[in-house]
């Protein structure tokens, strides 16, 4: 009996000993993952005040606050800076897809009359890259009509300034053709194989006679879009230099990104030898004569004759500085590539963004 007590009594004390002990593990590893917690949290800020202790300039109030009125002042003048830059630009206007033909025509006629005051040849169905517009076919959809819209003013300001300096033709004028892109492809409905057809045929033909093909392309920046133009005139190389001015000083961004200059005078070095030919002849002419006159007089003196005009070789006859100008009075062509750029306002900008 006093045996079985005993067993119990251990038996007892062994399970208290055995939740005693359960109960101290757990709270020997909550205690355990807390350290470990803490103690990584503490590595952690350490090395970021290690980190921030070797910057320079190291981040204390004082600095901290000369950053946050720093990057205060950059952004007024990042916003005077923009504000500058949108003076001036041509900005897209809303307008339906069948408004756009009439438009185009009304510009047309306008750029023709102005061509005519001018006295400014322009190629034979000018129409500035929108012939198929011309004919008739209306854009595929509207997210075409405002950038078409902007290329159009554009392209009539400039046109403009070169009636303004005087220049004798317009040879060709293309844009940036960007219809019938993958871009603009994507745009129209999937589900109408004909229209897709048709912009991609359209692209192609685009106006053979003026155009000398369509104007790659170019990557867009989410701070301003830009437009491509190819423009080849002719007239006097000065007229052309006043246009390039008058470029530079329009309100409109336009940056010249390619001159290509062509003499219509073919034969510049055979004048330029035949003048050289005529000056030496001339020199050598009056040389010879010279020597001649010298022995001449020198002869009569020996004789005892005073010497009379009459022994003086001719005159040569040397070509005048108007007759040396054998450059820049012809008429050049130019052939002028340039972007005009449009900068983003800041809600479109937070717009393109998001």
């Amino acid at each position: 009996m006093n045996l079985r007590k005993d067993k119990l009594g251990l038996i007892i004390g062994a399970a208290v000993i055995a939740v005693v002990a359960i109960v101290l593990a757990a709270v020997l590893i909550k205690v355990w993952q807390g350290y470990s917690t803490v103690k990584s949290d503490l590595d952690g800020k350490k090395a970021r005040l290690t980190q921030l202790q070797r910057r320079d300039p190291y981040p204390s109030r004082e600095n901290v606050e000369r950053i946050a009125e720093n990057a205060n002042l950059m952004e007024q003048r990042f916003e005077a800076l923009m504000g500058d830059l949108l003076q001036g630009q041509i900005e897209p206007k809303p307008m339906e897809r069948a408004e756009f033909p009439p438009l185009l025509e009304r510009s047309v006629r306008r750029l023709r009359s102005a061509a005519e005051e001018a006295k400014v040849t322009l190629p034979a169905g000018f129409s500035m890259g929108f012939d198929r517009y011309l004919k008739g076919e209306l854009p595929q959809n509207t997210n075409e009509i405002s950038r078409l819209i902007v290329q159009l003013q554009e392209a009539e300001k400039v046109l403009g300034l070169v009636f303004s300096v005087g220049l004798g033709e317009i040879v060709s004028f293309n844009r940036e053709l960007f219809e019938g892109t993958a871009s603009a492809a994507a745009e129209i409905d999937a589900s109408d194989p004909r229209a897709a057809r048709r912009a991609r045929r359209a692209a192609r033909t685009e106006d053979a006679a003026e155009a000398s093909g369509p104007v790659a392309l170019k990557k867009q920046s989410e701070l301003y879009s830009s437009e491509h133009f190819v423009l080849e005139v002719r007239g006097r190389e000065e007229a052309i230099w006043r246009f390039l001015n008058e470029m530079a000083r329009n309100d409109m961004k336009i940056v010249v990104t390619s001159i290509q200059l062509t003499s219509d005078q073919p034969d510049i070095k055979r004048a330029v030898e035949a003048i050289k030919q005529a000056s030496k002849t001339a020199a050598d002419l009056a040389a010879r004569g010279a020597m001649s006159g010298q022995s001449q007089r020198t002869g009569m003196f020996q004789q005892g004759r005073v010497p009379t005009l009459a022994g003086t070789a001719a005159p040569a006859i040397v070509p005048s500085a108007e007759e040396r100008v054998v450059a820049g009075r012809e008429p050049v062509t130019a052939k002028i590539e340039f972007d005009i750029y449009r900068f983003k306002t800041q809600t479109s900008t937070q717009e393109t963004a998001e």
